[in-house]
């Protein structure tokens, strides 16, 4: 990898003394960078959307735990009172 740098550093250092050879990689960055900001920016938004939707349906299940009474959750049996167990 040190080999391909140590080539395309003088290269690009040529290039960039040329004005249309520099034109045209800053146009040719640039589009890459904006291609790279979108795309970024687009899963991004993706990930704060699934959040936005997510995480208050995960806490309104939390609480809908904490504040349903046991009974209701796991009801008892009717007691035996001809076996105690014993």
């Amino acid at each position: 990898m040190s080999v391909y740098l140590l080539i395309a550093i003088p290269i690009l250092i040529v290039a960039l003394m040329i004005e249309s050879l520099r034109k045209l990689l800053l146009a040719a960055i640039g589009s890459l960078v904006k291609l790279i900001l979108t795309k970024g920016g687009a899963g991004l938004l993706n990930v704060l959307v699934w959040m936005v939707k997510t995480i208050p349906a995960a806490h309104w299940i939390v609480l809908k735990n904490l504040f349903t009474p046991r009974s209701a959750l796991l009801p008892t049996l009717p007691k035996n009172e001809s076996n105690d167990g014993g």
